[in-house]
């Protein structure tokens, strides 16, 4: 037993510890002094559960967020058996804000839930934190309804407590929920709250969130000069204050602003810079929507490269998010075993992890509108190890047409076509249940339990889904629903009365959330399939735009030193050609006929060279052909049948020098047998040869000879 000593020291240490939230981590070293003192006063030592409380904080602070989580996880191991601990409850707190900081807001919502249930109702600071941080993961899920309700809860109870840095960011974040349905009068009003209380107790953290949202109202408000000042003077005061989480959301923001305002390089600047804080990585959310700032910036720059860049990148982080989305699947299951609330329940929820790959699999089937009848069949074998019924039925919700579709039903071990429900029909329990969002457990199936939820004027009318020599006596609908959204319902059902107890309510209920998720994470998958395919379209492009001229297309200077590897390893023989007097040709008849002449030429060239080299434009009026040919003459043969053909096209150029016609000079290199190319060495020989032949009178075809290090016109 704790002596008096010790009990009154714990309290004191509590009190100190449950009172600082989300303070630098200087100021977590000085709590770490006073509740040594207070040890010292009472002449008890401090539990090492205090310590490794601070000790995850300061990581949590350091942006270590995987380290906090391990000391985290650690400190509820130890307090697992001590449901008394409210330090157990604040730890939950910190757990769920990081996971929905990392974007995994099913953790999150696990331990947000276990921190609630341990919530006494006297415990009104733990419910301002709770609130807060509840409303702040609502936000990020867009759930804004859900956020204003959290948020108010957390104003209502923060008015009668003294932690105005949680109040602040509690006004703060009922200001932007308001704001984001719509509501701006009203979201102006709170965040001056916000920024009066932040700004007179001197709350540095809540006053730079209230200044921001502040930005982000004014923005959505449409007075860009407003939300700009209130920008720049978060960031100012972030520059002093240095806190990395604010500094995502708020530069993601700004950058997002400065998109629209049309402000490219400045959203660039400030993107690059999210993208050097290392939490930025944690969220791939966060870092996709990075990479599309700067992808679309860098697109109407006309910088090919940095875009090219940041397509390959976002491609990246959408396979690792991916990847995140099935491992993070089986994380939730670990945790709904670890939060069961008794031994009993902890039991059952080891039997839902054990069929982990069955449900896993009929998310899947759900989510991908796919007959697949045997793997159902399992699912419902395995489920009725441990739930009795005689009917399980999914449906799922299609918000377009309003209905409930059950695609699956078993229905005595046998899959059954199952109806579509018009859900503006308050005649059937799954509507019900659907559209408000409430578990339905029906213990004996008579009219007078039935009226309780639904229009039904005998149990025959409320005909629950499949016909039955039996009438259905026990029947459980839950709603799947994650983020706000309305995925469909399960229910199990049985024809003996009084079949479901609280244990098998919450068993059902663990399934309908997994199935949720699975479902959610199909849908993602498939819109990431999408983007991964768009995106591959999109770097095809930019690629061939990266190595293609645009007038000719022909391959261009980037391919040629891409490419220079390859022709290392395999070029034989090169030829450099230069139109004859190009320049005086464009002056004189003009830029367009000038191009018409390039495309006419580069057709010759490759209608030449397609099976035996690749020819690339490498100047205005310059052209390199890299060909496989390994004797001199080979080349020669080539330079000079182009040379035919150019003359054939008979194209009127009387500002030559050396005919009435569009000629070209040509310079020839091969590379002697058994030695390995050097692209650079080649092109110089090649010049020279080029050379030669100018000096020559041009329209004339020069070898460079390798022996003799001279060129000769041949």
């Amino acid at each position: 037993m704790p002596t008096t000593n010790e009990r009154q020291a714990d309290r004191k240490i509590l009190r100190a510890l449950t009172e600082v939230h989300g303070e630098r981590k200087e100021t977590l070293n000085d709590i770490r002094t006073k509740i040594n003192a207070i040890a010292k006063e009472f002449g008890v030592k401090v539990r090492p559960v205090y310590d490794n409380y601070i000790d995850a904080g300061i990581a949590f602070r350091d942006d270590q967020l995987d380290k906090a989580i391990t000391i985290y996880e650690r400190i509820l191991d130890i307090l697992g058996s001590a449901d008394n601990s409210i330090l157990y409850s604040y730890t939950c707190v910190h757990m769920g804000t990081i996971y929905a900081m990392k974007g995994q807001f099913y953790m999150s919502q696990n331990y947000f839930t276990s921190a609630e249930r341990k919530l006494r109702y006297i415990d009104k600071a733990l419910t301002l934190l709770l609130n807060v941080n509840i409303s702040g993961t609502y936000i990020q899920l867009k759930d804004y309804q859900s956020a204003i309700n959290h948020a108010r809860l957390a104003v209502d109870v923060g008015k009668t407590q003294t932690n105005f840095s949680t109040l602040s960011l509690a006004y703060s974040n009922l200001a932007l929920a308001l704001a984001k349905i719509g509501r701006l009068d009203e979201a102006k009003i709170e965040i001056e709250t916000s920024l009066d209380i932040s700004s007179d107790k001197y709350c540095e953290r809540s006053w730079i969130y209230a200044t921001f949202y502040h930005a982000v109202i004014y923005s959505l408000e449409g007075d860009a000069r407003n939300a700009h000042i209130n920008f720049e003077t978060a960031i100012a005061k972030l520059e002093v204050y240095s806190d990395s989480f604010i500094q995502i959301e708020l530069f993601e923001a700004y950058s997002q602003f400065l998109l629209k305002e049309k402000q490219y390089k400045k959203a660039i600047t400030f993107a690059e810079l999210m993208l050097e804080t290392p939490s930025s990585h944690d969220d791939k959310k966060v870092l996709s929507g990075i990479y599309k700032v700067l992808v679309h910036c860098y697109r109407v720059l006309g910088d090919q490269n940095h875009e090219l860049k940041y397509i390959y990148l976002e491609n990246a982080t959408l396979q690792q998010e991916m990847e995140l989305t099935r491992v993070n699947e089986a994380k939730y299951a670990e945790k709904a075993v670890e939060y069961a609330k008794n031994e009993q329940q902890r039991n059952h929820v080891n039997n839902l992890k054990k069929h982990l790959e069955s449900f896993s699999h009929l998310g899947q089937i759900i989510a991908c509108s796919t007959e697949h009848s045997n793997a159902l069949r399992i699912v419902a074998s395995k489920l009725g190890e441990f739930i009795p019924f005689s009917m399980l039925a999914l449906a799922l919700y299609d918000e377009d047409k309003h209905v409930l579709d059950y695609r699956y039903i078993v229905d005595k071990g046998e899959v059954v076509e199952g109806p579509i429900l018009d859900c503006y029909q308050n005649n059937k329990l799954g509507v019900y249940s659907a559209m408000s969002r409430e578990t339905v457990l029906i213990d004996s199936g008579s009219v007078e339990e039935l009226s309780e939820y639904i229009n039904i004027d005998s149990v025959s009318s409320a005909s629950l889904l499949v016909k039955s020599e039996n009438l259905i006596s026990s029947v459980l609908y839950v709603p799947m629903v994650l983020g706000g959204e309305l995925l469909g319902v399960v229910t199990v059902q049985h024809e003996q009365s009084y079949c479901y107890n609280d244990l098998h309510v919450h068993v059902i209920e663990q399934l309908a959330n997994y199935i949720a998720i699975s479902i959610k994470n199909q849908k993602q998958n498939q819109v990431l399939e999408q983007q991964k395919e768009e995106l591959n379209e999109s770097h095809k492009r930019l690629e061939h735009l990266y190595r293609t001229d645009n007038l000719t297309g022909l391959l261009n200077r980037h391919a040629l030193q891409e490419d220079t590897s390859d022709i290392n390893q395999n070029l034989f023989s090169s030829i450099l050609i230069d139109i004859d007097d190009y320049k005086p040709y464009n002056d004189h008849y003009g830029h367009v006929k000038g191009d018409h002449v390039l495309v006419q030429l580069a057709e010759v060239f490759k209608s030449e060279c397609r099976y035996q080299g690749s020819v690339y434009r490498i100047g205005g009026d310059e052209f390199l052909i890299l060909l496989r040919c390994q004797t001199t003459q080979c080349a020669f043969d080539i330079a000079s049948r182009i040379k035919t053909k150019i003359q054939k096209l008979k194209i009127k150029h009387n500002q030559s020098t050396v005919s009435d016609r569009i000629s070209c000079t040509f310079g020839i290199h091969t590379t002697e047998k058994g030695k390995n190319a050097d692209l650079e060495q080649v092109l110089h020989s090649t010049d020279l040869a080029l050379y030669q032949a100018k000096r020559e009178g041009r329209n004339a075809i020069a070898v460079y000879n390798s022996e003799s290090k001279k060129s000769f016109c041949i």
